[in-house]
């Protein structure tokens, strides 16, 4: 069964705490994509204190958070290490670190959960990188995923280089997935982009892949470039779904994908490098970022240490129109206690309220507009779907 939406997501915790909240059904139209970081300083840092490999340690953490979650065989898992460069090791083996996070992954799974390896086309080139994907491609039986990042290469795909990733992997089209990423889209023209991705799939047609994705987010790195002050508000286009929209109006068959709330990049590091154990977010502005039709509310509060600054922003948001009310989902029943004061929340508990919101929002959105599909001829762009 092909899932209805992607999210290239990080593994943090407050994602898992997201997942685990999802109404009964939702997980089975959902597949992520864990785009696994490098570690920030302050986590090798700790590791490091306790003479621990750096690398061997922290990918071993992620995988058994993600291990916690999917105990079941119901949704494939995608994984990628975007970052990460083709020469990395664990210290302790020797290993390529791809090779190694697939084993932590898979090691003591209950059921058959299929794990797909994300191929990046920017590393084809080493032959490192090349064999490390050959032996999680033979160990792992469930397809592949080749990611072309459309956001540093233009309009351009190497059909040349894509044909030999399935050559030297022994793939057919048939079991590939393939992400059109288009990174942070906010500033670009929605006509432009557009124009991009149907010229970019005329390219692969006949190829027969298993699942087509187009994926960016209208997500700034800092919410301050969209909500100049403080304790106020503000509403984001989410480009990347009206161009999906506008694609699949046209009768383009290619599924949604996204990074949630968050901006493409990762986390950036603590601002305080004497003290590399401060929290990236301990002088950020408290914030909610909402999902509704087409776009992000996005409440700006000011830094505090308590979590009074979100009871105040959720009763701004709960008077608001776009609230959909505490029934939709589990993270509009927090919104919801915390706007009564009975919940306050720290910022791991934010993100998974966030992307709560996101996944259960987008998944009504994109099951409702494949429900009554627009298909017209070309015309201009407007609200996400072409009109003549």
């Amino acid at each position: 069964m092909k899932q209805l939406y992607t999210a290239v997501l990080k593994a943090m915790s407050g994602e898992f705490e997201a997942f685990q909240n999802l109404k009964q059904g939702s997980e089975k139209r959902f597949m992520p994509l864990f785009d696994i970081p490098t570690p920030l300083n302050r986590d090798a840092a700790a590791i490091q204190a306790k003479g621990g490999d750096i690398n061997s340690t922290y990918l071993r953490a992620k995988a058994e958070k993600i291990k916690r979650f999917y105990k079941t065989g119901d949704s494939p898992v995608m994984f990628d290490m975007f970052y990460w460069s083709v020469d990395d090791i664990v210290q302790t083996t020797g290993e390529s670190v791809y090779e190694f996070f697939f084993k932590e992954l898979t090691m003591g799974l209950l059921f058959n959960i299929p794990i797909i390896p994300v191929i990046s086309l920017d590393k084809w080139d080493s032959q490192e990188y090349r064999n490390a994907m050959k032996n999680i491609v033979l160990a792992s039986h469930s397809g592949i995923c080749i990611r072309c990042d459309i956001a540093h290469n233009d309009d351009f795909i190497d059909m040349d280089e894509i044909e030999d990733v399935l050559s030297f992997l022994a793939i057919p089209s048939s079991k590939c997935r393939l992400i059109f990423d288009l990174g942070y889209i906010l500033e670009k023209d929605l006509g432009d982009l557009l124009g991009q991705v149907e010229s970019l799939y005329m390219e692969i047609k006949g190829y027969n892949f298993y699942q087509v994705m187009t994926c960016g987010s209208s997500m700034p790195k800092s919410i301050t470039t969209v909500v100049a002050e403080q304790n106020s508000e503000n509403e984001v286009q989410r480009k990347e779904m009206l161009l999906w929209k506008a694609l699949t109006g046209k009768g383009y068959d290619i599924t949604f994908a996204d990074y949630g709330t968050r901006h493409p990049l990762p986390e950036p590091e603590s601002d305080s490098i004497e003290n590399p154990k401060q929290p990236f977010f301990q002088n950020k502005n408290k914030q909610i970022r909402y999902t509704t039709l087409d776009a992000h509310y996005i409440l700006r509060g000011c830094p505090t240490k308590d979590g009074g600054n979100h009871q105040a922003l959720s009763k701004k948001l709960t008077k608001s129109p776009c609230y959909s009310g505490s029934p939709f989902s589990w993270s509009d029943q927090r919104i919801s206690e915390c706007s009564q004061g009975s919940f306050k929340g720290n910022d791991s508990n934010w993100v998974a309220i966030d992307t709560n919101r996101h996944i259960e929002a987008v998944l009504d959105e994109v099951k409702e507009h494949l429900r009554t599909p627009v298909v017209t001829d070309a015309g201009t762009l407007e609200e996400g779907v072409f009109v003549e």
